[in-house]
């Protein structure tokens, strides 16, 4: 696809209220460049601040040649992002993929290998600060059950 096609649609959801979650899958030699992602994060921020990120290192599969990402490079791009955005998330790596709370750092999501456990109810952190996530709650029978 195309880059703006992406982006408009981001924005179009963003401002329509609608719960949005971007990935940048982050390959070597192709997308690794600090000031490129730089400018992608402001982008995002500018938008809304509270757009999840999540920032995944590349491993190679059928086909494709390229080295796997350094984990240092997901961890400068996580610190980078973690400035501008409230919700960053490093992906396919060893470190902790967990969800805090932006204000008072406590585990919302705990994450380990594809298990997932939920620390939080509703749409608000034990602080008070609002979250964006969805509360299951307000989900209909036939989307629970999806």
């Amino acid at each position: 696809g195309r880059l703006e096609t992406v982006k408009n649609n981001i924005v179009t959801a963003v401002k329509s209220g609608v719960h949005v979650e971007v990935t940048n899958l982050v390959v070597t030699s192709l997308n690794d460049d600090l000031s490129e992602f730089s400018e992608m994060v402001d982008w995002l921020a500018d938008l809304s601040d509270r757009v999840p990120l999540h920032i995944s290192r590349y491993f190679p599969r059928y086909l494709e040649s390229a080295p796997p990402t350094d984990p240092a490079v997901i961890d400068r791009f996580v610190v980078t992002a973690s400035k501008r955005l409230k919700f960053v998330y490093p992906g396919n790596v060893a470190s902790s993929q967990d969800t805090l709370c932006p204000v008072c750092k406590s585990v919302l999501v705990k994450r380990h290998n594809y298990e997932v456990l939920l620390n939080y109810h509703g749409t608000t952190c034990q602080c008070g600060e609002k979250l964006p996530f969805i509360d299951a709650n307000t989900w209909s029978a036939k989307e629970r059950n999806a």
